[in-house]
């Protein structure tokens, strides 16, 4: 009888695409200290939903500083 080879897993590329950031040590520190103060707050908070957070905020400065600048 012939053996044959479980290939499992997905297929490369399947799957949700993701983005990877490189952070510093303290940047991640200070990501994963977040993180953890916010899941005791609230559970379903992830890292995903804070970067999501921190780029609507910087972007709301970024926009406020450009609306200052103008009038």
């Amino acid at each position: 009888m012939e053996k044959r080879k479980n290939w499992g897993g997905r297929r490369q590329g399947a799957g949700r695409r993701t983005n990877n950031i490189h952070l510093t040590k303290d940047t991640a520190k200070s990501l994963a200290l977040l993180t953890k103060q916010r899941r005791t707050l609230s559970p379903e908070i992830t890292e995903e939903v804070i970067v999501a957070e921190l780029i609507e905020a910087a972007w709301r400065a970024l926009d406020a500083k450009y609306v200052n600048e103008l009038s």
